[in-house]
């Protein structure tokens, strides 16, 4: 939908998505945005589909490859938005923090951290392709939140629906 936009993304979540281990192949299997790795993973015997037993309905890819900013290590992305690796979910796993005038600061650290309690009590969640990183990724979280002193909004929170503002609603 987007032809000409920019693709951020850590290095190794790219290398990860162009050669998945067996246990990621529906992890990267819509990749109908990018024709090269939609080739290497859908053609021949790395076919993403055939190899999981999905159906192959799956949309054409474009005729381009989009442009990719790749990240290595934390950076500001653009002012007051900052992203930091927390690997161990996914190879390059990134979570985000917003800075905004007025308010405290908003902390995403996505699939590093699904709820309050997997925090509270270091419970590494469950799927992840480096458990031990993704300890050493909830120590980090813990630290960031308390560096910023950043308000959390969870990836998996418990009835999310109740616990977050929804449109027409926003955050302030």
């Amino acid at each position: 939908h987007f032809p000409d936009a920019t693709i951020v993304v850590h290095k190794k979540e790219y290398e990860a998505a162009k050669n998945p281990a067996p246990f990621e192949y529906q992890s990267y299997s819509d990749l109908s945005f990018d024709p090269a790795l939609h080739r290497l993973n859908f053609v021949g015997k790395r076919d993403i589909l055939n190899r999981a037993a999905i159906p192959e309905e799956v949309q054409a890819p474009v005729d381009k490859s989009p442009t990719y900013r790749f990240l290595e290590g934390d950076t500001e992305f653009a002012k007051g938005l900052w992203l930091f690796e927390v690997p161990g979910h996914s190879a390059g796993q990134i979570a985000m923090l917003v800075e905004v005038p007025g308010r405290k600061p908003m902390f995403f650290p996505a699939d590093a951290c699904h709820l309050p309690r997997h925090l509270e009590e270091m419970i590494v969640p469950n799927f992840h392709t480096d458990p031990v990183a993704a300890y050493h990724s909830l120590e980090r979280v813990k630290e960031l939140r308390e560096e910023y002193k950043a308000e959390i909004f969870w990836g998996h929170p418990p009835g999310d629906s109740l616990m977050y503002r929804s449109s027409p609603e926003w955050y302030e």
